[in-house]
């Protein structure tokens, strides 16, 4: 399956393999998803996957987080939209 060879392949890059990223994939169309902390990570991940055999194209929706924006009582940043669900 296309989508466990890009797996294998994030996995097996040195700078990606402590990475938690994901792949999808449908007719030769990968989805990227996870999260890295680093624009050339994202970068990084998105040449990998585009070297598997059999990758037609590459959607990266990785997001970046930067560490300080993830830390403990930091504050959303200005336009940040918040979505909850009332049960």
């Amino acid at each position: 399956m296309l989508s466990a060879r890009v797996d294998d392949r994030l996995a097996a890059a040195p700078a990606l393999s402590s990475a938690k990223l994901e792949a999808k994939s449908h007719w030769g169309v990968v989805a990227l998803l996870g999260e890295v902390s680093d624009e050339s990570l994202k970068t990084a991940a998105e040449r990998v996957a585009s070297s598997v055999p059999g990758v037609v194209r590459v959607n990266n929706l990785i997001l970046v987080a930067k560490s300080a924006s993830k830390s403990e009582g930091s504050s959303p940043g200005q336009g940040a939209l918040f979505i909850s669900r009332a049960d």
